[in-house]
Order: C-alpha cells, then sequence, then structure tokens
C-alpha cells in the first residue's frame, strides 16, 4: 500500500495482486447462484432504440451482479452503488478491470430494462425450485403499503373536483349570458363548454386588440373586454386541470399525487406523525411459496379486493406448474378472485370478510341473519325462528363495489310479522310490515365453502403458514432491509424497485438456509398435534 502525490492531493494507490485466495460466503454464492442459465440477450432487446448502437459500458450480467449485491448490503441509491464497486472486493473481482459504470448509468439500466429485470427474477425463481426449495403446492398472498417519492401533500381529490365542476360550468355558463347580452354575439351552442370557450376566446383576441393591460399597479384599471377575456383564459385553464385530472385518476382511485401521478393517497401503519396522515403510496403485493417470493406487483388501489386477479394470472403465466391451494386473509374475499380460483380449480384459502365477527356471541344469537336460519335448497325458502317461511320474492343487484355485479335474491315473509312475538329482535333495524332478508347466494355458498376449508386441519396449517411467509417477507424487507420508500417515480419504475428488493430478499433467504444446511426441504410450519 502506498501513497501516490498528484499536484496538491494525495491518492492510496493499493496493489491487489497478491496470491491469497478471497472465499465466497453462502451470500455471495447464493446471488451467483440465482444469476445462472438466465439469457441475458434480453437485455439488448428491450434497449431503446436511440441507444442500440450504443455500446454497453458493462455487460447486463455485472450490472445486476451489481444492483443485487448493493441491495444485499443496504446500498439503494445509484451514487451508493456506484461508491461500492469502487471499493468492494468482490465487486473488485467481478469487474476484473472493466470501468466502473458511473451513477448516471446504473440509474438508466434500471429504467430503459423493467421487463428484462422480472425475467430475471422469473429465472431465478426457476433456479430455486431445481435446489428442491419450493413447494409448488400453496401460494400465499398478501399487500403493503410502500410511501412513494412524491410530496405527500401535493394532492388532487376526486371528491373535490366532482363538487366543484358544477359550480365552475354554472359560472362558465353565466358568463356566457353575460358576454352575448353585452356584444350580441351569436356563437354555437355547445354541450361542451369548453368548445364554447376556446371559441369565445377566438372571437374576443380577432374583435379586440388591447386584451393584454400595458400598465399594471394601482390607478390602472382593466377595460370591460380584459375582464372578460381574463375570465375566460381562467375558466379554460381550470376546466383543462379539472378533465386532465379526472382521466388520470381514472374509476378506481379517489386521489392522486401531483408530483406521482399514479400514486394515491393512503393511510399508513408506520405514521411517525401520528396523526392518521394520508401519504401517497403504492399498494404493494407479494405472492409467497416457501418463504421465498415468486411474483409481485404494484397497484394504485388503496384495497385489496383487485389486486388479485392480475397478479396470480401474472404468476400462472410465469412457472410451468400449476398451484393446487391459495390463501389470503379476508381483504381479498370478492366474488371475482372465487370464480377466477374455480375457474383455474384451485382450492380456496380466503378467509371470510365476517369471519372475526361470526364467532362472536352477538353474531351467533341474532335470529335476523340468514345465517342462522334453516334454508330449504331444494325448494329456496328459509324457516325463521317463528317456523314461518321465507320466500324468493324478486332478485336486486348487489351493492358491493368491488368486482362483478351479481343478482341478490329478495326473501319475504308473506305472512306478515306485525303478530309475531319474536318481531323486535329479528327485525330491530327494519320497521316495515314485512321481514325481508337480502342474499347473494353465489358469494354466501363460495364464503361457505371457504370457511370448511380453513376450519379443517391442513386449512389451519395453512392460516398459519401464511401469517409467518408473507408477511415475514414484508418484515425482512422493510425492517431488516430498512426498504420503507421508493427513490423512484412513477408505477413502472416502483414496480422493478420492489422486484429487485425481493430478488434481494430471496438471496438472503437462500443463504441463511445454507447456513443450516436445510436446502431441498421446503419451508412448511407443521403445527403439533394437541394433547389432550
Amino acid at each position: 500500500m502506498t501513497i501516490t502525490n498528484f499536484s496538491y492531493h494525495s491518492q492510496l494507490s493499493f496493489d491487489i495482486n497478491f496470491s491469497q485466495s478471497l472465499e465466497l460466503t453462502n451470500l455471495e454464492k447464493s446471488l451467483l447462484f440465482l444469476l445462472e442459465n438466465v439469457d441475458w440477450n434480453r437485455f439488448e432487446c428491450e434497449k431503446p432504440s436511440k441507444q442500440k448502437g450504443r455500446p454497453n459500458v458493462v455487460d447486463a450480467y455485472t450490472m445486476m451482479l451489481l444492483i443485487l449485491y448493493g441491495r444485499i448490503q443496504g446500498k439503494y441509491s445509484s451514487r451508493e452503488l456506484e461508491n461500492l464497486a469502487k471499493r468492494d472486493l468482490f465487486l473488485l473481482t467481478a469487474f476484473d478491470g472493466k470501468k466502473v459504470p458511473d451513477h448516471v448509468t446504473i440509474n438508466r439500466f434500471i429504467k430503459n430494462h423493467p421487463k428484462s429485470i422480472e425475467y430475471v427474477f422469473t429465472q431465478s425463481v426457476m433456479n430455486l425450485d431445481k435446489l428442491g426449495e419450493l413447494s409448488k403446492d400453496v401460494l400465499f398472498q398478501d399487500g403493503t403499503k410502500i410511501e412513494s417519492r412524491a410530496n405527500k401533500y401535493s394532492f388532487v381529490w376526486k371528491g373535490a373536483i366532482e363538487t366543484n365542476l358544477p359550480k365552475l360550468k354554472a359560472k362558465i355558463e353565466k358568463l356566457l349570458v353575460e358576454i352575448k347580452e353585452a356584444y350580441g354575439w351569436s356563437f354555437a351552442e355547445e354541450e361542451n363548454l369548453q368548445d364554447s370557450l376556446e371559441q369565445l376566446k377566438e372571437m374576443m383576441e380577432f374583435n379586440f386588440t388591447s386584451l393584454t393591460p400595458t400598465k399594471r399597479g394601482r390607478g390602472h384599471r382593466l377595460t370591460v373586454e380584459q375582464k372578460f377575456y381574463r375570465q375566460v383564459v381562467a375558466y379554460l385553464d381550470k376546466l383543462k386541470d379539472y378533465k386532465t385530472n379526472l382521466e388520470l385518476i381514472g374509476k378506481e382511485r379517489r386521489s392522486m399525487s401531483k408530483t406521482d401521478r399514479d400514486a394515491t393517497f393512503m393511510r399508513m401503519k408506520d405514521d411517525y406523525m401520528r396523526n392518521g396522515q394520508l401519504k401517497a403510496a403504492y399498494n404493494i403485493q407479494n405472492l409467497v411459496d416457501s418463504g421465498y417470493v415468486v411474483g409481485c406487483t404494484s397497484s394504485s388501489d388503496r384495497a385489496d379486493y383487485n389486486t388479485m386477479v392480475p397478479a396470480l394470472k401474472k404468476v400462472m403465466s410465469h412457472y410451468p406448474w400449476r398451484y393446487q391451494g391459495y390463501c389470503a386473509d379476508s381483504g381479498y374475499d370478492a366474488l371475482a378472485n372465487h370464480l377466477l380460483l374455480k375457474e383455474l380449480g384451485i382450492t380456496n384459502y380466503i378467509k371470510p370478510q365476517n369471519y372475526e365477527f361470526s364467532k362472536r356471541r352477538k353474531f351467533k344469537n341474532n335470529i335476523g341473519l340468514h345465517q342462522n336460519m334453516q334454508y330449504n335448497e331444494k325448494e329456496d325458502y328459509y324457516i325463521c325462528k317463528a317456523g314461518r317461511k321465507l320466500h324468493a320474492v324478486g332478485f336486486t343487484n348487489s351493492r358491493r363495489k368491488f368486482g362483478p355485479k351479481t343478482k341478490v335474491t329478495i326473501y319475504r315473509c308473506k305472512r306478515g310479522c306485525v303478530s309475531c312475538k319474536f318481531r323486535k329482535e329479528c327485525m330491530s333495524r327494519n320497521r316495515g310490515k314485512y321481514k325481508n332478508l337480502y342474499v347473494d347466494r353465489q358469494f354466501y355458498n363460495f364464503q361457505k365453502e371457504n370457511l370448511e376449508n380453513i376450519t379443517s386441519d391442513f386449512g389451519t396449517e395453512v392460516r398459519v403458514n401464511r401469517s409467518i411467509q408473507v408477511e415475514g417477507s414484508f418484515a425482512q424487507i422493510k425492517s431488516n432491509l430498512s426498504f420503507t420508500r421508493f427513490k423512484s417515480f412513477g408505477k413502472k419504475r416502483t414496480t422493478s424497485e420492489w422486484i429487485l428488493m425481493c430478488f434481494a430478499m430471496n438471496i438472503i433467504r437462500l443463504a441463511a438456509r445454507s447456513d443450516a444446511n436445510l436446502l431441498g426441504t421446503p419451508y412448511w410450519y407443521k403445527l403439533e398435534p394437541e394433547v389432550s
């Protein structure tokens, strides 16, 4: 080790050409193993057209090695990765004298290759299967909220736009009437007020020359034409903003961040302000098998109902095997999810929404609920506690916000319930003459079947493993790796960022199992039988 002088500065020169070999740790071996047998030519195919003829500073394999090794070490920013590549012995050996990429090149690589990064992650899961680390039996899913890089106060609320838009349209109509009476202009009456304002703006610019005031300040008054023109321009800009924001928010969301338009304001569990403050965030979904993340998605939806179908379809399309069971919590209890599992022939272990409430005494003693009434499936009627029949009298649409709309059957007691001695207990909320039950038979049958599945001996083990495996993956990434906020904007970039974090978590888990000599035996927590 020597110090060389360059001008007024000193540089440390370290000769690493020595015969001592460096032994790889299990963490580094796991990283190298998961990157084997990958088609790296995909990165060239996904390269933007402007950079197709541009030579790469570092090949895709070495770049992925750098990014994943940095995340294992807790280095997430491109500048930290650049510094790590210049000083870490493992990375210096991997680069083998090649030029170390700068932070701009590293950031551009992640930005330009989202599909290729996901492909490498899929191939790494296939390598795990070759080791016998995946059970390929039950798939677990859960979600968490990760804060966006956006400023949490730069928000747009859909409810505010829906409230203010009619008021703005009323002001525009009033302005059009005033201008028409003042100048006698007859322009085409359009249902679209934006077209009317644009036409009015062109007419004012054609007929009046001094629409822009030459002097400002105290004592300088605007003309009537200038005031009208300012109002037209202001209303036109406001109308365009409302229209653009409604299109960006879409039908499923209720809010949007101005700086990160894909982010939605959500209530976070780790609220450091402790006042229920909403933050711009993404709903991240992990799908786990034997403790390893095999698939993940990023969503702008606050709820989990609509996230299961795209996530499960992605996993089923990426791998050749098919899972026999699927387990998730009550946040995924939606009709569309049940229908997909039935179509795929997968055993359903989704916990019903009312599972916890159904175990209470208040639920069991409520004689007005259809769950506590006797049902005749052959003739399709219920029998209440008084022994009277409630027959199906019609249908109505479901009020469910999520999933496909279905027909809800209306059951009614035709004899009337005025003289019934159980009327007060049975109709505590409804003071009408007849007792009505609104039952979605299809959805209720799914819930009933799921309840039998999750309360069986194997179903109980499945639910225990769900809380250990899939929630453990979030604990590893958010707590141990200290990743609680995205470093980039947009759903595409945040998805790639999360895939890299799941990749790093799989590497750490594989190394830990290798240290414990557990390779080849997929993880499954077994419940000990109760001793009577």
